[in-house]
Parts: structure tokens; C-alpha cells; sequence
């Protein structure tokens, strides 16, 4: 993120969705993004809502609980806080034009497709290269259980603070 593999001025738009948070210069990202946009270019950054807005945050939290260590950084909710990643943007001299929180829900068709949505993300690999798979499909369950539904799908209701925002010199 901090490096972007592009020339300046490549793209009209870019975006930035749950991965900010992860960067080990924020600023640094959000500038890098603004690097390769053209001189109308529109940036967009998604990060998760608040956490009592998300019902996902039980599933992250039962992979960070049978981890060894608990991981580097701030976690996934870093930005999520009204104007955290406003402050951010504006610290990268862009300027947010829109914030908003929006309700999002996720819905797993199964048991199977849940593990699936859970595990091949970053944050899953990285837990997997750490501990047995057994543990951790058996954490996952056991967070999971009182989000599935009568026809075996699994629902959460969620949120993600979004804004949209262009370069100041724009």
C-alpha cells in the first residue's frame, strides 16, 4: 500500500476497503493512493464500523483468542471511531467530502462457505500459520453458533465507516 506499483496520475479513482488499518504508515498509504490518481481523481477508503455496529467482531475476535500471541497493531477497528480516519485523510492533505456508516450484512450460505469467508482471508491464513486447523475451525463454530439460521445460513449484521474524498490540490 505504500508502494504502489503505478505511475502517477493512472487512475480516476481509487479505493481503499478494510486494509488501511493493517498499513504500517497510514498517512504514507492514503498518499500513495493519492500519488497514482489523476488531477480529478476521486478516492474512496472503507474501514469496519464501530465495533458494537458489527457482529463479524466475534468471529475475528475467536481467531485472535487462539493465537499464541496476540498480533501487532491495533486490530481491525482502528479507524472505525467517528473522525479517526478523517484525521488520517486529512494528515495525507485529502480532503474527505463524505462520511457515512453503513449497515452491511453478511450472509454465509452454510457451515461450509462460513469457514470458507472466515479462513481465506488474510487475517485466517495468518492465524492457520500459527495454529492447528482443528482449533481453529473449532473457535470458529463456537463463535459462529448463535449467528446461523434455521435454513443453516449464517447472518451478521455489520458496519463500515466509508468516506469518499478527494486530493486538496484538486
Amino acid at each position: 500500500m505504500v508502494d504502489l506499483p503505478y505511475e502517477d496520475d493512472a487512475f480516476d479513482a481509487a479505493l481503499i476497503i478494510n486494509s488501511l488499518m493493517f498499513a504500517g504508515d497510514r498517512v504514507k498509504a492514503i498518499r500513495e493512493a493519492r500519488r497514482v490518481l489523476t488531477p480529478d481523481g476521486r478516492l474512496g477508503v472503507a474501514v469496519w464500523g464501530e465495533p458494537d455496529a458489527c457482529e463479524f467482531r466475534h468471529v475475528m475476535k475467536s481467531m485472535v483468542d487462539v493465537l499464541p500471541e496476540p498480533p501487532a497493531g491495533d486490530g481491525p477497528f482502528a479507524l472505525s471511531a467517528p473522525g479517526v480516519l478523517k484525521k488520517v485523510l486529512e494528515r495525507a492533505e485529502v480532503e474527505p467530502v463524505e462520511e457515512r456508516e453503513i449497515p452491511t450484512r453478511f450472509t454465509c450460505m452454510d457451515e461450509e462457505h462460513y469457514l470458507q469467508s472466515a479462513l481465506s482471508g488474510g487475517p485466517g491464513q495468518t492465524v492457520l500459520r500459527q495454529v492447528d486447523e482443528k482449533t481453529v475451525v473449532d473457535a470458529l463454530l463456537e463463535a459462529g453458533e448463535k449467528f446461523v439460521q434455521e435454513d443453516g445460513a449464517y447472518h451478521f449484521e455489520n458496519a463500515f465507516r466509508v468516506i469518499a474524498a478527494i486530493p486538496e490540490d484538486n
